[in-house]
């Protein structure tokens, strides 16, 4: 045998062996994998991407056109469904009536009076008005919601006033309260959705809070304390403020949650021989950040003898009572109040009769 002969094949042993471990045959492990794979959902056929994008741009399992992965792109059109539905509620939500901003300059809005026992509206002085509420009784005292969509008015029938409340256009009357109004003070809620009312109930004052749309009235329990001149604390209407007056006499000024929790007295107890209780402390109503209230008081001058009115302000929790700086400090037994002097207007009335 050559040299050659005797060489050995190397090639041709790895080429049988290739052979020999390629040859088809069922693999072991294939029943468990159709075990598993049986009991698995396929995929969502959204999902792909090949779905949603030509398939010239689309490399399955890794990218995208060579760049972009293929989860981005789910999330990328999960993001654009987003985008589209909220244009859709904005679109929905502008269509809407909107109410005027709670701030800034105040644009002139519908005035509304009593006229003949009916209510009327008119536009601007100058304007002419027209029918708002008629009916049975005679209608007044026309107050608008904070936000404009409701008016509400006393109705007097055989004697008895009555609370009621009406859409702003006049439509859908409706009776709040089952009480008469008797020496009464009302108070629309800065949200608008209820009013505070204080009446006379057999000789005694009652403090109401009645819901504008229907809903069951409260009472709100204030022990002997008859309050009357109620008002909200801006801008929420956290609190409640009346003028009460006590089994002794005394007149102070309270505050109160609308849940009927945590009355509290601001500690100007006063009253006023000249007078009477029904102008001490009066008028008292909240700055409109909430954070001081005025009020009425009477004070007395040491070289007269003599009462008189003059403007000041507290803390909604008693402290800082003070009259203006103008005014110079507090004089000796506190009081601080609401309007000393009032000027009348030098020009004519206006003639609103319709």
């Amino acid at each position: 045998m050559s040299a050659l002969g005797q060489f050995d094949p190397f090639e041709q042993r790895i080429s049988a062996s290739l052979d020999e471990i390629a040859a088809p045959r069922r693999p072991e492990y294939l029943d468990a994998v159709l075990r598993q794979t049986a009991t698995t959902a396929q995929r969502p056929r959204w999902t792909f991407a090949g779905r949603w994008l030509p398939m010239s741009v689309y490399r399955a399992g890794t990218s995208l056109g060579g760049w972009l992965p293929v989860r981005p792109v789910v999330l990328i059109v999960l993001a654009v469904l987003v985008l589209l539905a909220a244009v859709a509620a904005i679109a929905l939500v502008g269509s809407r009536h909107r109410l005027p901003a709670p701030f800034g300059l105040a644009g002139n809005g519908q005035i509304t009076y009593s006229s003949n026992g009916d209510l009327y509206v008119r536009d601007a002085l100058s304007g002419g008005g027209h029918l708002l509420v008629g009916g049975d009784g005679d209608q007044g005292y026309p107050t608008y919601s904070p936000d404009g969509t409701r008016v509400a008015f006393s109705t007097t029938i055989a004697g008895k006033e009555w609370l009621e409340v009406a859409d702003a256009d006049g439509s859908n009357v409706r009776r709040l309260l089952d009480v008469p109004l008797v020496n009464a003070t009302t108070a629309w809620s800065p949200d608008s959705r209820t009013i505070a009312v204080t009446t006379d109930v057999q000789g005694l004052a009652v403090l109401y809070l009645v819901p504008a749309d229907g809903s069951p009235v409260r009472t709100l329990d204030l022990g002997r304390i008859q309050p009357t001149d109620a008002s909200w604390q801006p801008p929420v209407g956290d609190r409640i403020l009346f003028r009460g007056l006590g089994d002794d006499g005394v007149t102070d000024l309270y505050t109160i949650r609308p849940d009927g929790t945590d009355l509290r007295a601001l500690g100007l107890r006063a009253t006023s021989p000249t007078f009477g209780p029904s102008y001490v402390l009066s008028g008292a109503v909240f700055s409109p950040d909430g954070l001081t209230i005025a009020y009425n008081a009477i004070l007395l001058d040491p070289g007269t003898n003599r009462e008189y009115f003059r403007v000041g302000l507290v803390a909604p929790d008693g402290t800082l009572a003070r009259l203006p700086p103008a005014q110079g400090p507090c004089p000796p037994g506190g009081l601080a109040a609401v309007v000393a002097e009032r000027r009348l207007d030098p020009r004519p009335p206006v003639d609103l009769d319709p």
